[in-house]
């Protein structure tokens, strides 16, 4: 194996970078966009389902004490 110096091997990496076209395609990225958005919805939408959840919890929590404090 040729020993290269570490500048020609970061020169030689340096050309390959430059030389690589990189594909564009605009679909690619419209469908990327449409992810993001499906997941921001489901986000909200878990968090909508926590709140819920919370304010039920707590109203039977309520209802717990209301029935304990009726009985003593």
């Amino acid at each position: 194996m040729n020993n290269i110096s570490e500048r020609d091997l970061d020169n030689l990496f340096k050309k390959a970078a430059e030389e690589y076209d990189i594909p564009f395609d605009d679909n690619a990225w419209e469908e990327l966009n449409d992810r993001l958005e499906h997941k921001e919805v489901v986000e909200l939408s878990l968090n909508r389902n926590k709140i819920a959840v919370g304010i039920w919890l707590m109203f039977i929590l309520l209802c717990l004490l209301m029935w304990l404090g009726y009985l003593s």
